[in-house]
């Protein structure tokens, strides 16, 4: 298993089976991974100190590098790189719109649902990838994937994997798992989808596992977090693992 608090009894030679914790500074109240993930490879521009440093259709990142804007991040929306808010919160297309509204495969069925109480306002996909949503229920079997696997699934569709902050809520963040505590300066525990009002508006009583965006670092070797819905547990795990995956706009 590979699991990181298992590798505290093992060796420094047990390193290449996961994600082994070390000493690190902890310095806030939870992950603050923004899922924007790295810059390479996608022309962005270092040293800026806001947006107005940046080029049309980028903006300044938390990274201090410019980014190009997206046709789904609600913050920066477009190639105006627009905020969407108060009446039309939701970037779709490069737009601000009123309400999500995503049909992916043009069924004419919306594959999304709109979690309240977000700003910007998060739109989830209904469906664990790659299951179908047909309009009363997700039909199909649960994927399970590397994490850069489901990542890229997610973005392929015009979605990105949702961050830790994201899951963590209510006093944490505005995450669809409720009562999350910090059981450890990097692990939380939270109530279970079923007993979490955001998540069962959403997903019912779901007891997947999926993971997300938000990166951590232990014994030099780089993790992800994964959100239990089942216990609301969120651990970190190295990517060779095999979860499932929820997506987000």
């Amino acid at each position: 298993m590979k699991r990181a608090h298992l590798l505290l009894a093992f060796s420094v030679f047990a390193l290449g089976l996961g994600c082994a914790k070390v000493e690190v500074e902890y310095d806030g109240p939870r992950p603050t991974d923004t899922g924007s993930g790295s810059d390479e490879g996608t022309g962005s521009e270092p040293d800026c100190e806001s947006d107005t440093d940046c080029k049309a259709g980028r903006y300044c990142n938390a990274e201090k590098t410019c980014s190009p804007c997206g046709d789904t991040d609600a913050s920066h929306c477009g190639q105006e790189c627009a905020k969407c808010s108060g009446s039309t919160p939701f970037c779709q297309d490069g737009n601000c719109v009123a309400h999500c509204t995503y049909d992916e495969d043009s069924d004419g069925i919306s594959d999304v649902v709109e979690q309240e109480g977000t700003s910007p306002v998060l739109c989830w996909r209904r469906c664990p990838l790659p299951q179908k949503w047909n309009g009363s229920e997700c039909t199909g079997t649960v994927g399970q994937y590397l994490w850069l696997a489901a990542k890229n699934a997610c973005e392929a569709l015009g979605y990105r994997l949702p961050t830790a902050p994201e899951y963590l809520g209510p006093s944490i963040a505005s995450g669809i798992l409720q009562n999350c505590t910090v059981v450890l300066p990097d692990d939380w525990a939270c109530d279970s989808c079923d007993q979490s009002s955001p998540c069962a508006a959403m997903f019912g009583s779901d007891t997947g596992k999926y993971w997300s965006s938000t990166y951590i670092i232990y014994f030099f070797i780089g993790c992800y977090y994964e959100a239990d819905f089942a216990t609301g547990n969120l651990n970190y795990f190295d990517p060779s693992n095999s979860f499932g995956a929820r997506c987000v706009k």
